[in-house]
């Protein structure tokens, strides 16, 4: 019985397949098409004039649509130009998105960290915080998060992109240089008040 199925099934087959089968100019037709309806705003992404495109992004990072934020940050962040780039993850930041923190601290002690700042911990070393963004700072030209609203967590400068934060209401301070990784994300070396060696910090600015 098994056979004759087996053997039914291969002769049905060929009139399926053959059935499905695109030819070459079918395939290229479609491919037309598609690049024809591409999306309206990575069309404005992709102008022929850096200005036009630089303005709408911006435009798009303060629209407040969740989807124009996330396409415009995507294209500003994977730009090579850093001045784009920086322009990109500015307007994210005023958006004021949550933000997740990875320590890689296989080698290192983070416990009094992580359980002051609510954090959470693997096994392997990692290190988990979550930062609720809450905007610019004007005086002091910043961005600030939730736990320390007054106080500079992000700030992006002609010098690059730094990272800092207090544990707790204590006198310990978390300080790094960060830079725009070729996947999207801030990564860079933090130095942790209380321990010895620096420490491999991650952000994930989007999925």
């Amino acid at each position: 019985m098994l056979r004759t199925l087996i053997a039914a099934s291969f002769c049905i087959m060929p009139s399926s397949v053959s059935a499905q089968t695109m030819s070459a100019e079918d395939i290229a037709r479609q491919i037309d098409e598609r690049m024809k309806n591409l999306n309206p705003y990575e069309e404005l992404l992709q102008d022929p004039d850096p200005s036009r495109r630089v303005a709408a992004m911006q435009i798009m990072l303060e629209s407040g649509d969740r989807d124009l934020v996330r396409i415009a940050t995507e294209y500003g962040l994977m730009a090579e130009d850093v001045v784009v780039q920086k322009a990109a993850l500015a307007g994210l930041l005023e958006s004021e998105p949550v933000l997740t923190m990875m320590l890689d601290a296989s080698d290192a002690d983070l416990r009094g960290w992580t359980n002051t700042l609510g954090g959470t911990a693997t096994p392997e070393g990692f290190h988990y915080y979550r930062f609720d963004m809450t905007g610019y700072l004007e005086d002091e030209l910043c961005y600030a998060q939730s736990k320390a609203p007054s106080s500079c967590f992000i700030t992006l400068n002609s010098d690059g992109i730094f990272v800092e934060f207090r544990r707790g209401t204590g006198s310990d301070f978390a300080r790094g240089k960060m830079q725009i990784t070729t996947d999207g994300r801030l990564e860079g070396p933090l130095n942790l008040d209380g321990v010895s060696e620096p420490v491999t910090a991650s952000i994930r600015l989007f999925e």
